[in-house]
């Protein structure tokens, strides 16, 4: 449950095992996956990011292997018995000389409004031991896995709960007791432009009518993102690259009547903003865009995270 998300390289000169493995359970509300790889660079990228437009977090627990992952200051080791946290809309890169693991890939929405904003947490390490609820997190996720095979629905729809709270639990500041309604509002707004994209009436007199916000306060939501306006012609930009590369199925739209369908004016104005930031004409984006859809388990993967 990497190939998907990531970009992966494998290293030719590094003995290749053969009981490498990928086992992967969708359970309605989650993905859980079990993986034993060989020596990788693993990187999710802007362009990949884009393409895929998912809204998830996959939480990664190592149980053995070396792996550094790539911060701003510098390479850091993530050891064994240890959680990492990947907010998939936002770049990631790390090397391994082999690893085994557990991977959680979780909607954004499940997360507890008492965790905050769970992107501040990407490429954060999360030693197990740190905390009890963490080391119960790792106990529990092991045993988990091999639950799976023989649970009945019932069974594992408590099971998927369980694990839910474990994960609030666990990522919730021990300091932090407040119910975040900037965080709650922030998501509500936000699945919101994402459900309206191809309105061409999308913009602030909208949002502040809908949520009964002032300007400043919806300013202030998306100030990570440049600004609200910004951050809409982000989505429907991402949307478009969806289309262009095949992704959202169906026949390839005329340039035109997708730049109106994703809330654009004109063509002109489109296509300058796609390639101002994807780096190419919209016209020459294809399938090459999206390489995923060459590998049947990751078009698969993608098509259950959309499900959860």
């Amino acid at each position: 449950m990497i190939a998907p998300f990531f970009d992966i390289r494998v290293d030719p000169a590094a003995p290749f095992p053969t009981d490498i493995g990928l086992r992967c359970y969708h359970l309605d509300r989650m993905l859980l996956g079990a993986v034993k790889a060989s020596a990788q660079t693993v990187e999710r990228t802007r362009t990949r990011i884009a393409a895929q437009a998912v809204d998830h977090v996959l939480l990664h627990l190592s149980l053995s292997g070396e792996t550094c992952l790539e911060t701003r200051s510098g390479e850091v080791p993530i050891r064994p018995r240890s959680f990492v946290v990947f907010d998939l809309t936002q770049e990631a890169r790390f090397a391994s000389k082999g690893l085994t693991g557990i991977n959680l890939c979780i909607p954004r929405r499940a997360f507890d409004a008492r965790v905050g904003e769970i992107a501040n947490l990407h490429a954060a390490r999360l030693p197990a031991r740190e905390t009890p609820l963490l080391k119960l997190l790792a106990a529990h996720l092991r045993t988990m896995r091999h639950c799976l095979e023989n649970a009945d629905p019932m069974r594992l729809d408590h099971v998927v709960s369980a694990t839910l709270a474990l994960c609030n639990a666990a990522l919730t500041a021990p300091t932090d007791g407040a119910h975040d309604r900037e965080t709650v509002l922030g998501v509500a707004v936000r699945q919101f432009i994402e459900e309206n994209l191809a309105r061409e009436d999308l913009g602030l007199e909208m949002l502040t009518a809908r949520f009964g916000l002032s300007r400043t306060p919806l300013y202030a939501l998306f100030e990570a993102e440049g600004g609200v306006i910004r951050y809409i012609r982000g989505r429907r930009l991402a949307r478009a690259m969806r289309v262009l590369s095949g992704l959202e199925g169906g026949p390839r739209p005329r340039i035109s009547t997708l730049a109106y369908a994703c809330g654009f004016d004109c063509e002109k104005i489109f296509s300058r903003a796609f390639r101002r930031r994807y780096g190419v004409n919209p016209r020459d984006v294809d399938a090459t865009f999206r390489r995923e859809v060459h590998d049947e388990q990751a078009a698969l993967l993608l098509s259950w995270m959309r499900d959860l």
